[in-house]
C-alpha cells in the first residue's frame, strides 16, 4: 500500500491530484459550455442558410411584387375610368415592362374588357379564372399555355372592387421561361434550389425549371403549414429519398412564397461530426495539459516563462500583433510585472493599428460611395437625354442628343467600375474597353461587322482613365462610322491596348475600308468635326501624341502615351 502511495508524496504526484481536481469542475462547465456552443453555432448556420436564400431569391420576388403591384394599381383605376384608352394603355404598359406579357382587364363573367391583345374574347370556362374567383384575393398561378400568349406563363392577378363588390380582375401574364431564370444564382451552382409556390402549392416558377421542382420539394408539408413557417428553417425529405435543409421566405403574404433548399451535406459545417465529441475530448486534452504542466512544472518554473516573454518578443518584431500578447501561467511576481508592461504596450499599438486600419477603411467607403453618386448623377443625365430625344421631333436633334448621351453613359461606366472594382483608385484599362465595347456593341450589325480585341491590362488612374474612356468611345464610333466590307471578305474592327516595358501604353483601333457596313444616316454629322476637337484634347489630357495611317485597305489609328502616377489633380 505503501509503494502504491509513494508517488503521491512526490511534489510532481502531488501536483497531478491537485491539478485533476481543479480541472474537474472546469470540464464539467466546458461540456455544458460546448454543448451551448454547438446550439449556437446550428442556429447562426440556419440563419445563414435562410438569409442567403432570400438573397439569391430577391430578383423573383421583386418581379412578383411588381407584377402584383401594378395589378393592385390598375385595378385602383377601374374600368369605367379607362373607357376607350384602356387597350392602347395596357399595350403600352406591356412595352414598358418586357418582362411582363400580357395585362387585361376581365369582368365577373370572364369577358376581357381590355388587354394589352386579344381583348373581347371570354375565358369564364378557363379553370384558372375560376380559381382566380374563388380566392377573391391576390392570386398567383402557373399556366402551361396562355390563351393569348401562347407560353407556359405564371398569371398573377387582382380583384377590382368598388363600394365593396368586386367588379372584375386585373391579370398580368408574366414568361414562365423569365421567372425560372430569376430563381439561377451563383448560390444554385453550390446546390441551392428554389421553387416559388402559390397559396394551393402549386410550383409557379422554380431553378431549373419547373418540371423537376416536384421531386426537390419536401414531402409531408401542407401547402398551409409552408406560410406557417416563413422565416424558419427545418430538414425534411425529398420524394427522391434525399435529406435537405429547408427555408421559407415569402413573397406576398398568405399568397406566395420561396422554398429553398440545400442538401444536408452542404447544409452542415465540416466539423460538425465532431461537434457530439468535443464535449468529452475538450476536458480531456485540459486534463492531460494540466498533467504535462504537472510534470514540468518544477523543471521549468522560470524558465517557461523567460521562453514565453521571448517568444512574444519576436512575434511582435515580426508584426504579429494579434499574437503578441502572452499570459504567463501563476510566473513570479517579478515576471508578472514584466508581463503586465509586455502587454499593455503591445495592446497600445494594436489599438493604434486598428485605428488606423478602420480609417482606411472609412475613406474606402467613403470614396466607394463618391464614385457611386456621381455615376447615379451622370445616368440621370443620360436618362433626361433619352426622355427629350423621345419627345423632339428634330432627327437631327436626336442624334445630337443620342452622341451626348453615349458619351454621358462612357463616364458614368467608368465611374460605375471605380466603385464595382477591388481597387478604388484605379481601373483596369482592358477591362473598361471590354464594358465600354459592349455598351457600343448595339451599333453594330452582328453579321456585317466583326470586332476583334486584344488588350494587355494596365491600371490607370482616374486622370487617365476618364479621356481615354472618352476617346476610345469617339474612335470607336468613328471606326464602325466609316468601317467597309472589303473584296475579300467581312468588314473588321481591330482594338489593341499595348504596354510596352518602358512603360508607354499604345491604343490601336483600325478598321478596314470599302463599302460602308452603316448608314451615314445612324450616325450624327456633327458640325464643325467636334468628335476630331475632342479626341485632340483627350490626347492633350493624356500627354500622348496620335499616329493615323492608311495602307493595304486597312485604316489605322494609334494614340501612344505614358502611363502616369495619380497628381492629386483634376485633368484639364
Amino acid at each position: 500500500m505503501k509503494g502504491l502511495l509513494a508517488p503521491l508524496r512526490s511534489l510532481t504526484g502531488q501536483l497531478v491530484v491537485l491539478l485533476t481536481l481543479a480541472l474537474l469542475p472546469l470540464g464539467l462547465i466546458s461540456v455544458y459550455q460546448t454543448r451551448a456552443v454547438v446550439s449556437e453555432a446550428e442556429r447562426l448556420n440556419q440563419a445563414a442558410l435562410l438569409a442567403e436564400t432570400e438573397s439569391a431569391a430577391a430578383a423573383e420576388r421583386e418581379l412578383i411584387r411588381e407584377a402584383l403591384g401594378a395589378a393592385q394599381g390598375m385595378s385602383a383605376l377601374g374600368l369605367s375610368r379607362l373607357q376607350s384608352e384602356c387597350d392602347e394603355l395596357l399595350a403600352e404598359f406591356v412595352r414598358f415592362h418586357p418582362r411582363f406579357a400580357y395585362a387585361g382587364f376581365s369582368d365577373t363573367q370572364g369577358n376581357i374588357a381590355c388587354a394589352s391583345r386579344a381583348s373581347g374574347m371570354n375565358i369564364f370556362d378557363s379553370e384558372t379564372f375560376q380559381r382566380i374567383v374563388d380566392t377573391n384575393g391576390p392570386h398567383m398561378e402557373l399556366v402551361a399555355r396562355g390563351r393569348v400568349t401562347g407560353i407556359p406563363v405564371v398569371v398573377v392577378a387582382e380583384p377590382i372592387r368598388r363600394d365593396g363588390q368586386v367588379e372584375g380582375y386585373v391579370m398580368i401574364s408574366i414568361p414562365s421561361r423569365v421567372a425560372d431564370a430569376l430563381l439561377n444564382d451563383e448560390a444554385t451552382e453550390d446546390g441551392l434550389h428554389m421553387a416559388a409556390i402559390n397559396s394551393d402549392g402549386q410550383i409557379i416558377s422554380a431553378t431549373g425549371g419547373v418540371d423537376t421542382a416536384q421531386a426537390l420539394m419536401p414531402t409531408g408539408v401542407l401547402p398551409a403549414s409552408v406560410f406557417d413557417r416563413v422565416g424558419e428553417t427545418f430538414h425534411a425529405w425529398t420524394s427522391e429519398g434525399e435529406r435537405r435543409v429547408f427555408a421559407i421566405s415569402e413573397i406576398v403574404p398568405g399568397s406566395a412564397a420561396i422554398v429553398g433548399s440545400w442538401p444536408a451535406d452542404l447544409a452542415v459545417s465540416d466539423h460538425a461530426i465532431w461537434r457530439a465529441r468535443l464535449s468529452v475530448i475538450f476536458p480531456l486534452l485540459m486534463w492531460l495539459a494540466g498533467m504535462g504542466v504537472a510534470f514540468f512544472g518544477v523543471q521549468r518554473l522560470v524558465i517557461r516563462h523567460v521562453q514565453a516573454l521571448a517568444s512574444a518578443m519576436r512575434q511582435h518584431a515580426l508584426g504579429r500583433l494579434t499574437r503578441g500578447r502572452i499570459e504567463l501561467d501563476r510566473p513570479p511576481d517579478e515576471l508578472k510585472a514584466a508581463e503586465t508592461a509586455f502587454n499593455r504596450m503591445i495592446l497600445l499599438l494594436a489599438q493604434a493599428e486598428a485605428k488606423q486600419e478602420q480609417d482606411l477603411r472609412d475613406k474606402e467607403v467613403l470614396l466607394r460611395e463618391v464614385h457611386h453618386r456621381v455615376k447615379n448623377n451622370l445616368q440621370l443625365i443620360a436618362s433626361i437625354m433619352n426622355m427629350q430625344s423621345r419627345l423632339t421631333h428634330s432627327s437631327e436633334a436626336r442624334r445630337i442628343l443620342g452622341d451626348l448621351q453615349r458619351r454621358v453613359r462612357g463616364l458614368a461606366t467608368l465611374h460605375r467600375s471605380l466603385y464595382t472594382g477591388p481597387e478604388t483608385t484605379t481601373i483596369d484599362g482592358a477591362e473598361m474597353i471590354e464594358t465600354l465595347l459592349t455598351d457600343l456593341a448595339p451599333v453594330s450589325p452582328d453579321t456585317d461587322l466583326k470586332i476583334d480585341t486584344k488588350l494587355d491590362p494596365v491600371d490607370l488612374f482616374p486622370d487617365q482613365a476618364v479621356p481615354l474612356s472618352m476617346l476610345f468611345s469617339e474612335a470607336m464610333t468613328n471606326a464602325i462610322k466609316y468601317a467597309g466590307r472589303p473584296a475579300d471578305g467581312p468588314a473588321r474592327i481591330w482594338i489593341r491596348l499595348d504596354v510596352h516595358d518602358d512603360g508607354t501604353i499604345h491604343f490601336i483601333l483600325e478598321n478596314t475600308v470599302g463599302r460602308r457596313v452603316m448608314p451615314e444616316s445612324d450616325f450624327d454629322q456633327e458640325l464643325g468635326g467636334l468628335g476630331t476637337r475632342l479626341m485632340r484634347a483627350f490626347i492633350s489630357q493624356l500627354e500622348g501624341r496620335s499616329e493615323q495611317a492608311e495602307e493595304d485597305g486597312t485604316f489605322r489609328y494609334e494614340v501612344i502615351f505614358k502611363r502616369a502616377d495619380f497628381t492629386g489633380g483634376a485633368p484639364s
